[in-house]
C-alpha cells in the first residue's frame, strides 16, 4: 500500500516553509491545499491559521489550519495536537539556527499572514483532543521503539478516526464564526461540489517544504502558502472512498472529497482546516475538517478524508453548548447542481485567465432577440468564430445551474457542433429541428459561456461521459442539468490540454500546440417578467 499522510488538497497548492520542532523534536503532520487558487477571507467566516509563535515575537511557524466557531473556541483536527496535550507551550526554531521558547497560537480572519499584527494572534489556553483518539495517542506515544511509535502516531487517525480537536483562547475572537453541520441532515449528498482551504503547501512548496516570508512587523513566518488558498472538489460515495483505502477507518464519522482525475486537493498545513458546503442561501457552511489523504496530493483519485462534523456534534456541544445546528431548512435540494456564486466567480475567472495565459482567440457570441429578455421571448444566438473546432454553449443561470445548451439532440448532423474559421453560425438556424430558445425561469442575471475546442480535445473524459451525451440526445432541447462537477472537470481538463499544447510550443516539440482551435466568450444577460 502507498504511504499515507495526513494532507489536504484543494484547487491551490499551499503550505508550509520550514518545520517547527515540537516537543520531541518531530516535523508536524502535513496539510496542504493543491491545485487551488487564492481566496477572499470574507468567504470564508471564522478560518483560522494554527502556529507556534515565539514569546519575543520574531519567528511564527504555522502548521495547521481550523475555525473559529464559538468567541473562544476553535475546531481543528486531532493530529494537529500530538504535543499540546499537557501544555499549550514548546520551542520553535528561527532562521538564525536557535530554538526559542513558544506559545501555541490562533490567527484567525486573516487573508496574508504576512499583514498580519500582534493583535490578531490570539494566545491557546487549552487543547481538548476527543477522548477516543486522545487513547489511542497516549497508547502510541508509550511505544519504546521510536519508528515504531512515529508510526503509530501516524496511524492513528487512519486506522481509529475521531481526529477532531478543540482549543480554547485566551481572550474572544470578535470576527465572524463559522456555520457547522451538526446533523446527518444538513450533510452534503455524494457528487455535491465542497470546497476547501488553507495556507498548506502549494504545487511550488510541496516538494521543498514550508517557505519563509517576511511578516509586517520586521519578524518572519513560515508556512506552505502566506496568502489563503481555496479549492473546489466534490463529495466521494463513503463506500467507494473505503474500497480505495481499504483497512482503514472510513464510515459514518468521515466524508470523503476530491477529484476522479486528481488536480485539486487538501495537502501538508492545511489540516484541521474546513470543508465546507452551500445552503440555499449561497453561504458556506463547513461539513468537515482536513484529516488525512494519499501522500502524493491531489494525484489520480488522491481522495481526502475529513472528519465529519456533524458525526461529533453531542460531543462539541459538551463544551460549547452555546453552538447552534445549521439550519435544515437551508440546506440546498440534494440533486441541485448550482454553482455558488463563488464557484461561480472562480470558473469565470479561471476560464478568462488561462485562455488569456494561452494566447488563444477571442470569440464573438451575442443574443438576437428583443431587449430587455422577458420569460416567454425567443432569441438565438450569433457566433462568429476565428478558429475552427467544435462549439459549446453552457448557460449558468441565475440559480447557479449548469446546462449545456449547444450542442442538444436537435443539432446532431448538423457538423457535429463544428464551426469553421471566419465563420458565423446562428443557432437555431436551417436544419437544426427547433426555431428558437426561449427565456425561462428563473428571472435574474445569467451568463453564458461559449468556448471552441479542437475537433481532437477529449470531451468523453472532461465532460461528457457516454452516459450524459446519449441523455443530450435522448431528451432533445429541453434542458439537462450535470452535476456541477462535470463542468468543473471540464475546466479542469481545459487547463491542462492548454498547458499542456503551450509546454509543447515552447519546447519546440511536436504536439497538438496552439495551431488547433482555441477560443472563449463570457456574455451576461438577465431574464426579467
Amino acid at each position: 500500500m502507498r504511504t499515507i499522510w495526513f494532507a489536504i488538497a484543494s484547487i491551490v497548492f499551499a503550505g508550509i516553509a520550514a518545520t517547527p520542532l515540537s516537543a520531541e523534536g518531530r516535523e508536524p503532520v502535513r496539510n496542504k491545499v493543491v491545485g487551488g487558487e487564492q481566496a477572499r477571507v470574507a468567504d470564508w467566516p471564522g478560518i483560522a491559521a494554527i502556529g507556534l509563535r515565539a514569546e519575543d515575537g520574531e519567528t511564527t511557524h504555522y502548521f495547521c489550519g481550523g475555525t473559529v466557531i464559538a468567541p473562544t473556541w476553535v475546531l481543528t483536527a486531532a493530529h494537529c495536537l500530538h504535543d499540546y496535550t499537557v501544555s499549550a507551550r514548546s520551542m520553535v526554531n528561527a532562521s538564525d539556527g536557535a530554538l526559542y521558547p513558544a506559545m501555541l497560537i490562533v490567527t484567525p480572519g486573516v487573508q496574508d499572514l504576512t499583514r498580519a499584527g500582534d493583535g490578531d494572534h490570539l494566545a491557546v489556553t487549552r487543547t481538548i483532543i476527543h477522548p477516543v483518539y486522545l487513547e489511542k495517542l497516549a497508547a502510541a506515544k508509550a511505544i519504546d521503539d521510536p519508528e515504531d511509535r512515529a508510526k503509530a502516531l501516524d496511524n492513528i487517525a487512519l486506522n481509529h478516526g475521531h481526529d477532531i480537536a478543540l482549543l480554547e483562547l485566551a481572550e474572544p475572537w470578535q470576527g465572524p464564526l463559522a456555520r457547522l453541520s451538526l446533523a446527518p441532515e444538513t450533510d452534503p449528498a455524494d457528487d455535491t461540489r465542497v470546497r476547501v482551504a488553507g495556507f498548506g503547501y502549494t504545487e511550488s512548496t510541496m516538494k521543498s517544504g514550508s517557505k519563509r516570508y517576511n511578516a509586517r512587523d520586521g519578524g518572519e513566518i513560515y508556512a506552505g502558502s502566506a496568502r489563503l488558498l481555496q479549492a473546489g472538489i466534490g463529495v466521494i460515495p463513503t463506500p467507494d472512498c473505503a474500497a480505495h483505502y481499504q483497512g482503514h477507518a472510513i464510515g459514518a464519522a468521515q466524508i470523503c472529497a476530491g477529484l476522479e482525475e486528481g488536480g485539486r486537493d487538501s495537502c501538508n498545513g492545511d489540516s484541521g482546516g474546513p470543508l465546507v458546503a452551500y445552503g440555499q442561501d449561497r453561504k458556506a457552511y463547513q461539513v468537515g475538517l482536513v484529516s488525512w489523504g494519499k501522500s502524493l496530493c491531489a494525484s489520480s483519485k488522491s481522495y481526502g478524508v475529513y472528519s465529519r462534523i456533524s458525526a461529533f456534534g453531542p460531543w462539541l456541544k459538551t463544551y460549547v453548548p452555546s453552538l447552534k445546528a445549521f439550519p435544515p431548512a437551508l440546506v440546498a435540494d440534494k440533486s441541485a447542481t448550482a454553482l455558488s456564486e463563488l464557484e461561480l466567480d472562480e470558473a469565470v475567472s479561471q476560464l478568462q485567465a488561462m485562455f488569456k495565459a494561452s494566447g488563444s482567440e477571442t470569440l464573438s457570441l451575442r443574443l438576437q432577440g428583443p431587449r430587455p429578455i422577458r420569460l416567454g421571448d425567443d432569441f438565438s444566438f450569433v457566433v462568429h468564430s476565428p478558429v475552427a473546432g467544435r462549439l459549446l454553449i453552457f448557460d449558468i443561470n441565475a440559480e447557479g445551474k449548469v446546462t449545456l445548451i449547444f450542442p442538444n439532440r436537435f443539432t446532431r448532423g448538423v457538423n457535429s457542433g463544428r464551426i469553421k474559421a471566419g465563420e458565423t453560425l446562428t443557432i437555431p438556424g436551417p436544419g437544426y429541428g427547433f426555431t428558437s430558445f426561449e427565456a425561462q425561469e428563473p428571472v435574474g442575471p445569467g451568463r453564458l459561456i461559449a468556448i471552441v475546442v479542437p475537433d481532437d480535445f477529449d470531451l468523453e473524459s472532461a465532460a461528457l461521459p457516454p452516459a450524459l451525451s446519449s441523455e443530450i440526445r435522448s431528451k432533445g432541447f429541453a434542458p439537462v442539468n450535470r452535476p456541477t462537477h462535470y463542468f468543473m472537470r471540464f475546466i479542469l481538463q481545459l487547463e491542462r490540454t492548454l498547458r499542456s499544447a503551450d509546454a509543447a510550443e515552447r519546447s519546440g516539440s511536436e504536439g497538438d500546440g496552439l495551431q488547433a482551435g482555441w477560443a472563449l466568450s463570457i456574455v451576461d444577460y438577465e431574464i426579467s417578467r
